[in-house]
């Protein structure tokens, strides 16, 4: 069963808007897991606005073009997804990243944003709404072949996953 997330938190998340400036968000955990190279390597594209939002477990040195910001609330995620219009998931490639998808996955494609991810295997379905780093990095615009194709959200909420393995 996959991850669920909790409606509640995005049912307000409006669409998209692009004003010449790419504004990618990261949120959750920054630690020695993700793939700082990629990380940079966005953040240093012109017209790109970078935040990475969560608790800072590494010691890696941040160029001054990603902003770290601190930890938010599972009730403020739909606000922080708002606010940007490409959610990142750099992680590292490795036999753990390779083998799981992260819960917030979910989180992101209720966010109805395309998804710029590296280091996990994304089941095809959702193929139309995500893009590897590397072909973003080469060609920003890309982007804009997102499907913008709304999921009704309420599919990956937990209580109905959670029905969905253990029964009523």
């Amino acid at each position: 069963v996959p991850p669920g997330i909790n409606c509640k938190n995005f049912d307000k998340i409006k669409p998209s808007e692009y004003n010449g400036r790419w504004k990618c968000v990261y949120y959750g955990n920054i630690r020695d897991d993700l793939d700082f190279d990629l990380i940079e390597a966005v953040a240093s594209m012109d017209n790109v606005e970078l935040r990475l939002i969560g608790p800072l477990n590494t010691n890696y040195d941040f160029s001054s073009n990603c902003r770290l910001l601190p930890p938010v609330s599972f009730e403020e995620i739909g606000g922080v997804l708002n606010s940007a219009n490409i959610i990142l998931l750099p992680y590292k490639t490795n036999d753990f990243t390779r083998a799981i998808l992260p819960a917030k996955f979910f989180e992101c494609i209720a966010s109805n944003r395309p998804i710029i991810y590296s280091g996990i295997d994304i089941p095809l379905e959702y193929k139309d709404k995500v893009f590897h780093i590397s072909e973003f990095i080469d060609n920003p615009l890309i982007v804009n072949n997102f499907n913008t194709k709304i999921f009704d959200i309420n599919q990956f909420d937990w209580s109905i996953r959670f029905q969905s393995f253990y029964g009523n």
